[in-house]
């Protein structure tokens, strides 16, 4: 589902895209500067749709940074639209390692405390 648009033999960009059954997702598109504005993101964009439609998906979903005009842009004039009744979520390496290590903080400590009133101690 990810294509790459050549010209010439050269990369003039490519689009990643994939699904995780239920929906597609778009995660990058991107076409070289000199290529832009020659409908190069317009036909990824349109081959990797198809590429989820044959696949029997008719959603798909993508992000663009709210500072990235021209994306937003581009997008829209393809029939996109922009949401405002979802929250987008994302977790760094930093937090999952620390999530991680008080998770195995507390494996610890419940294998070192034996519970004979059916009540937690408390939590460090």
């Amino acid at each position: 589902m990810s294509f790459v648009y050549e010209v010439g033999g050269t990369i003039a960009g490519a689009v990643l895209c994939g699904t995780d059954g239920r929906r597609g997702f778009l995660h990058h598109l991107a076409v070289q500067p000199e290529h832009q504005r020659r409908g190069v993101g317009r036909t990824l964009a349109t081959r990797a749709l198809g590429a989820l439609a044959e696949a029997g998906l008719d959603k798909a979903h993508l992000m663009v940074l709210p500072s990235n005009t021209a994306a937003r842009q581009f997008w829209k004039a393809l029939g996109w639209v922009e949401r405002t009744d979802v929250v987008l979520m994302s977790r760094t390496k930093r937090t999952a390692v620390a999530l991680f290590q008080g998770i195995t903080r507390g494996i610890r400590l419940a294998r070192s405390v034996s519970v004979r009133s059916g009540t937690l101690p408390p939590w460090p």
